[in-house]
């Protein structure tokens, strides 16, 4: 009886296992084809939806302050622009100024005897020029006077009929100095390059 009642049990058991087992079987099924819905399903998803990242930026705010960072770069190039323009001005007239001296420098050392021996040199104010009326009053951008008393010109005999010519001149907003070589020959001079 006992040997009965244990058959009778393993066989319920085996029954048991049984149904479990295609219960499992029937749900894995139903699982993987809700998967591959689901999966299908967020692949479109993903491929329509927008990213969270970008459905919190607002574009309003960042179009203005990308417009107004572009003011500001046209701004300052435009500003340095103007700065070179500027800067560019006060040279050509600077440089005027400085050919107008050395011009008239050149002419007056045809006039005069110049050094003869090597390292001789003869120096002069722009005040002296102005008052030999080799020059008038040399005046900047700013049309201000420039120092015709601190500003001068030394010829230095550096060779047989070859001479340095060094220009200080000094305005109220620039001063510069400017080395040039001069060739002399019978009376005639010339700069060389």
């Amino acid at each position: 009886m006992y040997e009965e009642k244990e058959i009778k049990y393993n066989k319920r058991k085996k029954e048991k296992t049984k149904k479990n087992n295609e219960k499992k079987i029937v749900a894995s099924k139903k699982d993987t084809k809700d998967t591959k819905k689901t999966n299908n399903k967020k692949k479109k998803k993903f491929c329509i939806a927008i990213p969270p990242i970008l459905k919190r930026i607002d574009y309003q705010k960042l179009f203005t302050k990308l417009f107004i960072l572009v003011l500001i770069m046209m701004l300052i190039i435009f500003t340095i622009s103007r700065i070179k323009k500027y800067n560019e001005k006060l040279n050509d007239t600077f440089n005027e100024n400085i050919a107008t001296i050395t011009s008239a420098a050149t002419k007056y050392f045809e006039e005069i005897t110049l050094p003869q021996n090597t390292k001789d040199s003869i120096s002069f104010l722009l005040d002296e020029m102005k008052n030999l009326n080799l020059i008038d009053d040399i005046k900047d951008d700013n049309d201000q006077v420039c120092d015709s008393i601190n500003s001068y010109i030394i010829l230095t005999n550096i060779a047989p009929n070859e001479y340095r010519l060094k220009i200080y001149l000094k305005c109220p907003n620039k001063e510069k100095i400017v080395e040039q070589k001069l060739v002399c020959s019978e009376k005639i001079c010339n700069i060389k390059k």
